[in-house]
């Protein structure tokens, strides 16, 4: 707990351009809002988000939500993103604020190779444009 205390107390005196934080429940569920990357399909789009802290954090990774409709190959239809930082790649060195980093980048670069079964990852494989429509549309349509 006391490491996410401080990472929560960095993250309010030195915030993230475009990122809003709040408590949920308890501690352990963070919350908020993020304006998508410039950039990309997302700009502009204001994200809800949510992650779940385990009890053994930093040691094992948080499990980080996008609960905006978002039409991407690497975010599944619940809001579950796939990223190798808070996948596989997950090292207690990492922290909240390399987390926000990571999924921007995911939502500015998507990674075909490690996207979900979804259609987002069909067209983005088939055209790249299409995709960047499709995103952009989605994202004026639910992330007002």
């Amino acid at each position: 707990m006391e490491r996410l205390i401080l990472e929560y107390n960095s993250l309010h005196q030195q915030p993230i351009q475009g990122v809003s934080l709040e408590i949920g429940l308890d501690f352990q569920h963070w919350q908020g809002v993020f304006i998508g990357p410039e950039d990309s399909p997302f700009e502009n789009g204001r994200f809800r988000y949510e992650i779940i802290f385990p009890s053994n954090y930093p040691e094992n990774p948080p499990e980080f939500f996008i609960k905006t409709k978002i039409f991407h190959p690497n975010i599944s239809a619940e809001g579950n993103v796939c990223c190798d930082l808070i996948g596989s790649g997950w090292s207690s060195r990492n922290s909240v604020r390399s987390i926000f980093y990571g999924v921007f980048a995911v939502l500015s670069q998507p990674n075909a190779k490690n996207g979900y079964l979804n259609e987002a990852l069909e067209i983005f494989l088939k055209s790249k444009d299409e995709y960047d429509r499709e995103a952009s549309n989605c994202t004026r349509k639910y992330a007002k």
